[in-house]
Formats: C-alpha cells, structure tokens, sequence
C-alpha cells in the first residue's frame, strides 16, 4: 500500500501566506519577500509530508492565489486589459484582484463548494508561457530528495470551467468551439508533460472533475 497526502492546507499553520499577500498588496512589502514566504509555506508542507512518511508527496499544487489562475498564467491566457502590466507578480494579482485601470477576472464556485476560482477568459490560443509545473517539481525534488507527484487540472476541466471572449461572452462548454478549444489546449498539455518527463517525473496526477460533474 501506498500513502499519499491531496488537498493539503497551503496558507501556513498560522495563515503566515494570507498575511504576506495582504502586506504586499498594501505595499508593505516587496515582491520578493512574497516568494520568499512562499517557498517558506511550501517547504513546511513538503517537509511535514516528508517526515509523517508518506509515499506519494505532490507538488505543483500549491498557489499563491488560485490554481486555475496558476494554468492561466501558464498558458498565456492574459484578458488584453492586463497585457501592459510587466511585472509577473503584479499581473498575477490584478487578474485576481483588478487595478484602477482594468476590472478583475470574474470569479465563481468550485462545483458549488465555498471554494472560489478565477474564471479563465479564452480567445482561442494558448501556449506553454511559463512551466510552473516543473519548476513546482524541481523546488519539491530539493526539499524530498525524490521524485514528487506533480498535480494539476487537465484540460478538459479546465476548458470546461471556462468562457469565450468575442462578440459575446459565452460558457465554453456551451460553445461549438468547446471540442476543439479542448484539442488546442491537449497539445500544450502535451508539451508540458514532455518537458515534465525530461526533468525527470515519472508519474502525474491531472485531475478532470468535469468529466463527472457539472458546474451549475
């Protein structure tokens, strides 16, 4: 038997994150002392899984803000409205959040749970920007000194929970451009995944709720 830990809580034990973002939305702090904190958070998690014994440790599933945000990010998929903003950290949140110049991404559910995720806005191009995933995997790797299982939504799911930006605004998944939004998207998916098994990771977890479950 296997043992592996899902869903574990990423603010810190005394919700040490969620107080260093607000310190550095207040301009309290700088962005780099936000990394700083959360490699800090990290660690701790990927150390205390490492020390109760467990198997399976996962990785790429923690996030400064929202991890449908975090796939965002990585493919590309910017709203215009942001595209001027250079700085990684300050668009990051002012997707999440808005500026004075640019309302935030419309935020909902999670599958009617309390949980709240940033809704991704597709024009139809995507791209491996950014491979936080392995990036994700190599700070794990350090921490563990073996192989973490990197985890994240997959495709369909995260089209699925999307909407289309054109004329009009529509659910993805209501659109006739959903199949091949998905296909477009697979192929990045499918780069990722190759760049993940040059780094070295030998299994994956992406996660399709969508595939037995509708968001309401």
């Amino acid at each position: 038997m296997k043992t592996s830990v899902y869903g574990f809580p990423k603010m810190g034990p005394n919700r040490e994150l969620k107080k260093t973002m607000e310190k550095y939305w207040s301009g309290e702090i700088t962005g780099s002392d936000l990394r700083s904190e959360y490699n800090t958070v990290n660690r701790m998690r990927l150390e205390t899984c490492k020390n109760a014994g467990i198997d399976i440790i996962s990785s790429g599933d923690f996030s400064g803000y929202d991890f449908m945000l975090d796939l965002s990010i990585m493919f590309g998929v910017i709203p215009d409205r942001f595209k001027n903003i250079a700085d990684p950290l300050k668009l990051y949140y002012a997707m999440a959040r808005g500026t004075d110049d640019a309302i935030a991404c419309e935020m909902t559910k999670w599958f009617d749970t309390n949980y709240h995720y940033i809704v991704p806005e597709l024009t139809g191009t995507f791209s491996l920007a950014k491979n936080a995933q392995e990036d994700a995997y190599t700070f794990a790797k350090s921490i563990l000194g073996n192989n973490p299982n990197p985890v994240f939504v997959g495709p369909f799911t995260y089209i699925s929970l999307s909407k289309i930006i054109g004329n009009e605004t529509v659910k993805a998944d209501e659109s006739p451009q959903f199949e091949s939004l998905v296909k477009s998207l697979a192929k990045v998916y499918n780069q990722l995944l190759k760049n993940l098994e040059k780094a070295g990771v030998t299994h994956i977890q992406l996660d399709e709720p969508s595939l037995v479950l509708e968001q309401s």
